[in-house]
């Protein structure tokens, strides 16, 4: 699996964009495991874990295409 591939390498942080359900998933890594960490919909915003700061805005209508 490919989350298997992404815990091995250390990547922190990956988004599921499910454009027919029009939800984003979330997972971090947690003790060399991914953990899902929430499930967002189209009017959410959410910031990516290595930049707080940063807010993507999940009602952009191009993230579902």
């Amino acid at each position: 699996m490919k989350y298997e591939v992404y815990e091995e390498a250390g990547v922190m942080e990956y988004l599921i964009v499910m454009p027919r359900e029009k939800i984003v998933e979330t997972f971090q890594l947690v003790n060399k495991k991914h953990q899902r960490m929430g499930a967002y919909a189209e009017d959410d915003t959410i910031s990516p874990l290595q930049w707080p700061e940063l807010k993507c805005d999940l009602s952009l209508s191009q993230l579902y295409l």
